[in-house]
C-alpha cells in the first residue's frame, strides 16, 4: 500500500512543464465498461490514464488538484458562482 501511496503522490506532484504533451493520455480515448463495478472502473481508468492528476482532453493539458476540504464539488462551484 505504501508503494501505491508513493506513486500517487509522485503523480499528484507532477509539473506540467516537465511532461511531454505528446506522451500524456487523452481521456477522450479511454473506454470504461459501464457494466463493471465502481472499483473496477476506477482501477481501469487509472491504469489507462497513467496519471489521474495530469492528462489531456483533446489538445488541452489538464492538471487537477484537490483541496483539503469537506465541501463537495457542487458546493465549491456554487461558492464560485456566488462570488462572481
Amino acid at each position: 500500500m505504501e508503494n501505491i501511496t508513493a506513486k500517487l503522490n509522485n503523480m499528484k506532484n507532477a509539473v506540467i512543464d516537465d511532461n511531454n504533451a505528446a506522451e500524456l493520455v487523452d481521456i477522450n480515448s479511454i473506454v470504461i465498461d459501464e457494466n463493471s463495478d465502481m472499483k473496477s472502473k476506477v482501477l481501469k481508468y487509472i491504469e489507462d490514464v497513467k496519471n489521474p492528476y495530469l492528462f489531456k482532453v483533446g489538445d488541452t493539458i489538464v492538471k487537477i488538484n484537490f483541496s483539503d476540504s469537506d465541501k463537495t464539488i457542487n458546493e465549491k462551484i456554487a461558492e464560485m458562482v456566488i462570488r462572481y
